[in-house]
């Protein structure tokens, strides 16, 4: 088992700790055996057989008496003195991260953006702005870092240094097969991408944006070598369904009428292609027929909203469902002259309270799809809303030259190579052969070709809705399975096993963890 372990009493206000919601992280990369616990319920025993994940690692006293663990950064110095290691304290806009051969990993830093008001006219300028948001967490404050001094069996994985150049190169995580201490914020920056302010004006662009996805998969990796270093049992769910290492959504963007010649053409493309699309329709523009003849085919219809309150969004919901007979599960925001754009954690915040499954993220590439993370009372939770990875744009314009085809030519296989969910963003009445030529190099046999719809699907039932069981012998998801679905096992004795659920099963029997498996119907 692997258990977050979380403050007792976490302060109000302070939005910027996003680490004790680790636990979603960890699902979204498939590890289905955790849990949060509060740290006074380390301290009665009740996680000494499990794999400790310490976010806020000053409120997790004796942490040295747990056989296994993985410690966010900074560090106290007590606590890394009680460990064997000297840390030195440093401070940078962000970081640059590299694995022991070199390889890039990523950078972590924290969010700044610009934006927008739109204008209602093309003869209005609207320049960007920088935001600031009224709480200070919102801040691109700077990042603070340990360089970690190995000594003992201690050894470093990761490096790091400042992205400006102005220190040297310098560990930041060290390993000891066991144990793994982070001198940098990993945990609270990778799951505060999953978070967006509340925006006053349309979102424009990032200034700064993390990017933290290969630093996950790194650290979910490593998580299978400490369980079997340790003797600790473990359940990770696939990335995607059974036979696929990554997925492909076109989303199309209705923002004009088209043909039903084109609307055929379209889906005739796709048929042969094995390619499912989402296309979000504007409610002045959601012909009965079209949307039809879209889910016939096997697509899906959602709303593209240009709402400006949460009363607007549910009214759009409504027509929409009275137009076109489709009830929206989730939306896309609006960026069109006159409409309000993207609002980050506002959209969030009305998709969940309307009742949706799913709403954007603009800037942050999450690579997999995540759970919206939202504030209560001044704190961080996680919401019921899922967020697709951010979606890449072949249309830069209305202009027949303005696509970003050579762009995402060489951008797409590297996601799909990747492992990513690659959302492919198209208006369908431009642009379309240089569409249809970019789905065909990547619309490949192990790429899953699924709607927004099928892959919330699928992640919300086989890793946000997973449990495990009492006994740790069964793993129980949270609907039957939508797609069949890899399930890994790790036993106490240091063995893996691997078994697949079928479509419909709703959980599997995992005896004696590992030794056989069976589908539960």
């Amino acid at each position: 088992m692997i258990t977050v372990v979380t403050p007792k009493d976490p302060a109000p206000g302070h939005l910027r700790r996003f680490g004790p919601l680790a636990e979603s992280l960890l699902r979204k990369h498939g590890w289905v055996s955790v849990r949060t616990l509060s740290v006074e319920h380390c301290d009665d025993g009740a996680t000494r057989d499990d794999l400790l994940v310490v976010p806020c690692p000053e409120a997790t006293p004796n942490i040295e008496r747990y056989a296994s663990f993985i410690v966010d950064g900074p560090v106290p110095h007590d606590i890394a003195a009680r460990l064997g290691i000297r840390a030195e304290d440093h401070e940078a806009q962000g970081l640059r991260i590299v694995d022991e051969s070199g390889r890039p990993l990523g950078t972590v830093v924290r969010p700044a953006m610009a934006v927008r008001e739109i204008p209602v006219s093309r003869d209005i300028r609207s320049d960007p702005y920088p935001f600031r948001g009224g709480h200070p967490c919102w801040a691109p404050t700077p990042i603070s870092y340990q360089s970690l001094e190995p000594a003992g069996a201690w050894r470093p994985l990761l490096w790091g240094a400042p992205l400006d150049g102005s220190g040297p190169v310098v560990p930041v995580c060290l390993g000891d097969g066991r144990r793994i201490v982070l001198g940098m914020p990993l945990l609270d920056v990778s799951m505060g991408q999953s978070a967006f302010p509340p925006l006053d004006a349309g979102y424009w662009a990032h200034t700064m944006a993390p990017a933290t996805f290969e630093l996950e998969c790194w650290l979910a990796d490593r998580i299978g070598s400490l369980l079997g270093a340790a003797r600790l049992s473990g359940v990770r769910i696939g990335r995607w369904p059974a036979g696929c290492s990554a997925a492909l959504t076109v989303r199309h963007d209705y923002d004009r009428l088209i043909s039903d010649a084109l609307l055929n053409e379209l889906l005739g493309h796709y048929e042969r292609l094995g390619v499912r699309s989402t296309w979000g329709f504007l409610i002045d523009k959601a012909p009965r027929a079209h949307a039809d003849q879209i889910e016939r085919a096997g697509h899906e219809v959602m709303l593209h909203s240009v709402a400006r309150n949460e009363g607007e969004l549910k009214a759009e919901r409504d027509t929409l469902a009275d137009r076109t007979g489709r009830w929206a599960l989730g939306s896309t925001a609006h960026g069109g002259l006159g409409a309000p754009g993207y609002l980050g954690g506002r959209h969030f915040e009305w998709a969940e309270r309307t009742g949706m499954r799913y709403s954007e993220i603009l800037g942050c590439a999450l690579g997999l799809p995540a759970q919206a993370v939202v504030e209560r009372d001044g704190l961080p939770v996680v919401s019921t809303i899922l967020l697709p990875n951010q979606h890449a744009s072949l249309d830069l314009s209305t202009k027949p030259d303005g696509h970003a085809f050579d762009r995402l030519a060489a951008e797409c296989p590297q996601a799909i190579e990747r492992g990513e969910h690659l959302v492919v963003m198209n208006h369908p009445d431009i642009h379309r052969t240089e569409l249809i030529e970019l789905l065909a190099r990547i619309a490949r046999p192990h790429v899953w070709r699924a709607t927004f719809r099928d892959v919330i699907s699928w992640i919300a039932t086989a890793k946000f809705g997973a449990s495990i069981g009492q006994g740790r012998d069964t793993v129980t998801f949270g609907a039957p399975l939508p797609a069949p679905t890899r399930v890994e096992t790790f036993t106490v004795d240091g063995r893996r096993f691997e078994t697949q659920a079928p479509v419909g099963s709703s959980g599997i029997a995992l005896e004696g963890l590992g030794h056989r498996s069976e589908a539960i119907t």
